[in-house]
């Protein structure tokens, strides 16, 4: 597998508003967000109108702003890390909490499911922690892939209680075949035998 996850946890968690939509999860079939849907979603606990872009200064308070250009072909699964309070989470992203148990598991099946439909991606399946950091000091300097990475992950300190970890993916190309309304949708055709549904 081409999968670079890096500081993967042993759990992720995915919250839903909807069970129906917790229980399409743990059957297999679930869609990403483009990073251009966060950007004015109608579902205020989850818009962020700074994403996909890198935003930080210096130690000597000069700021920078990296945007994005590519947040259309950018898809990502939002989940948060073991170290998120379960009840946060439900009052905030949604009631249905969906645990799974190996998110490896989960790229790799991302990653047959797109090398399988012959989707264009740029080396596959990706997995980065959220670095809340954006408008702070950054030490060091950053190059223009690290503002690439930083545009993909980087979220406001108020945001720290999600815990966020982000599987993501980058087409090459838009597949209109799975590609609607600014999501990308799986259809594994199976179960996931490593979630399941909190009570």
């Amino acid at each position: 597998m081409s999968a670079k996850l890096y500081d993967l946890p042993d759990v992720l968690f995915r919250a839903f508003k909807c069970r129906s939509f917790a229980e399409d999860f743990v059957e297999g079939r679930f869609r990403l967000g483009s990073l251009a849907h966060y950007l004015d979603t109608p579902d205020e606990s989850r818009q962020d109108s700074s994403e996909g872009t890198a935003s930080y200064r210096d130690t000597r308070g000069i700021e920078t702003t990296s945007i994005n250009g590519n947040i259309r072909e950018q898809y990502v699964l939002c989940c948060s890390t073991n170290d998120v309070d379960i009840s946060y989470l439900r009052n905030k992203m949604g009631e249905y909490i969906v645990k799974i148990y190996d998110p490896s598991a989960l790229a790799r099946e991302m990653e047959r499911f797109l090398e399988n439909n012959c989707v264009p991606t740029f080396n596959g399946v990706h997995g980065r922690l959220a670095e809340y950091t954006r408008n702070e000091v950054k030490h060091g300097e950053l190059n223009s892939s690290d503002n690439f990475d930083l545009s993909l992950r980087q979220k406001n300190r108020g945001n720290a209680e999600e815990s966020e970890y982000r599987l993501f993916f980058i087409l090459s190309h838009q597949d209109s075949r799975f590609v609607q309304e600014n999501h990308f949708h799986v259809d594994l055709g199976r179960p996931l035998k490593f979630a399941e549904i909190l009570v």
